[in-house]
């Protein structure tokens, strides 16, 4: 839609998990570093927790992408609150054949398979995300799965990535045993305001854009509305295009940006519950001392 108009070679903003535009920040490069070492190690548990939008499906597509054949790696993405059995869902997501209404008939295709696969010298890992929506009685069983281990550098590993309750429901005492099998413990946080700042310049590079066609108060603004959540800066900015597009703009500034988040108060609700740092909080009253403008009034004057 507006690409022609700006020059794109794609939407730089596309709200798609594409491991080809993963953004490294220093946090990002050490949650990439923690992963890989957990992953080539026998770490058994490894957990990544975060925010909605903060980009853990990303980093877990950046790692896989990276992989080799010494590692074969499952996913499981769909978990919701009716979740169920975790066993059935492994033995899917490594594409086993087995009766899904046999319990011990899925065990054992399971244990032959990691039989088999420590005899190629490869580890097996699953991943499941969004492990918050999992029930204590499934992340039970996944520690219990976790025993189906064939030899001290040989068994099922899992990674479990999901938002902050994920955490909260490992520190109930009744999964103190599931707790003590984390092996590797991550927790991502937001960008700060240069790293948003960088990340809307790398998003805009790799689609051929000028870094300048957002202006300062436009990507301070965008920082403390997204506060800092990727998935949110995606939004923010693609529909900022499209209303710059619409009135043939050739730089996107603060009009724009609150144009967008008054038609995005529905989408910005779960967000809003969480506080403004204090950073954002400075760089609104620099911002209006140097500019004399509010980032944070929706007002359009």
């Amino acid at each position: 839609m507006y690409e022609q108009f700006y020059k794109f070679l794609g939407r730089p903003f596309s709200p798609a998990a594409d491991p080809s535009c993963f953004f490294v920040s220093r946090q990002h490069a050490e949650a990439l570093a923690v992963l890989q070492y957990s992953l080539l190690t026998n770490a058994g548990l490894t957990m990544v927790t975060g925010e909605s939008g903060l980009g853990k499906t990303l980093l877990m597509r950046r790692v896989r992408s990276n992989l080799d054949d010494s590692i074969v790696l499952g996913t499981i993405d769909n978990t919701h609150t009716d979740f169920g059995s975790v066993l059935p869902w492994v033995i899917s997501a490594f594409e086993l054949r087995a009766r899904m209404n046999d319990t011990v008939d899925m065990h054992e295709i399971l244990a032959e398979f990691l039989t088999e696969q420590a005899k190629l010298d490869r580890r097996v890992v699953l991943v499941i995300d969004e492990a918050q929506n999992l029930s204590l009685s499934a992340l039970e069983e996944v520690r219990l799965l976790m025993n189906l281990s064939t030899s001290d550098k040989h068994g099922l590993q899992f990674v479990l990535l999901g938002q902050p309750r994920l955490r909260d429901m490992l520190e109930q005492g009744k999964m103190v045993e599931l707790a003590q099998r984390v092996s590797v413990d991550f927790e991502l946080d937001a960008l700060d305001y240069e790293s948003t700042d960088d990340y809307i310049t790398y998003r805009l590079s790799l689609q051929g854009g000028l870094p300048q066609l957002f202006d300062y108060t436009a990507r301070a603004a965008i920082f403390y509305h997204s506060k800092g959540i990727p998935r949110l800066i995606n939004s923010i900015c693609d529909l900022a295009l499209v209303y710059g597009f619409g009135e043939s703009l050739e730089s996107i500034d603060l009009r724009i940006i609150k144009k967008v988040m008054n038609s995005q108060k529905v989408s910005l609700k779960f967000y809003a519950r969480m506080e403004q740092t204090p950073a954002a909080l400075d760089l609104k009253a620099a911002i209006q001392a140097s500019h004399g403008v509010d980032i944070a009034n929706f007002n359009m004057r």
